[in-house]
């Protein structure tokens, strides 16, 4: 079932961005770049503007939720990772199971997990990503399937 609801979000803001002139299947790659700036700046914006719906400052006293306000932004910056990942083609079963291995990865971290040993020295991703393929022995840095601006 929520598979099914993934797939209708995904299809409702592809046609959202479709009649806002934003065709992921023809855009340049040019225009791709730009459009992924655009819209991850404005998920920056929209995590910005949910953190001002709640009490986060430790020097201030208050500690509080405005929670209608607060979710309200969080479905905005969801609404911008949405549009990201249609730029970046990606299918909602592709993003359930990334995120299924995601989880799971997180569970194994909590067995002893030092941020450091599982990363390459060099550029400090770690080994496991996708379209890492660094060594604890070797850096490397082409990456398959990078792609171009024409």
């Amino acid at each position: 079932m929520a598979k099914d609801k993934l797939n209708e979000i995904f299809q409702l803001q592809r046609e959202l961005q479709l009649a806002l002139g934003h065709d992921f299947d023809r855009m340049s790659m040019k225009r791709r770049l730009q459009y992924i700036v655009y819209m991850s700046y404005a998920l920056e914006d929209e995590i910005h503007e949910s953190t001002r719906e709640t009490g986060w400052k430790p020097w201030a006293k208050s500690k509080h939720i405005n929670i209608d306000a607060y979710q309200s932004e969080l479905i905005d910056a969801f609404l911008f990772l949405i549009n990201l990942m249609l730029a970046a083609g990606m299918k909602p079963l592709q993003v359930w199971r990334g995120y299924l291995k995601a989880n799971h990865k997180s569970h194994e971290r909590l067995k002893g997990y030092d941020g450091v040993s599982t990363k390459c020295k060099t550029c400090k991703r770690d080994f496991g990503d996708a379209g890492v393929y660094c060594t604890p022995s070797r850096h490397v840095s082409y990456r398959k399937g990078l792609q171009r601006v024409a």
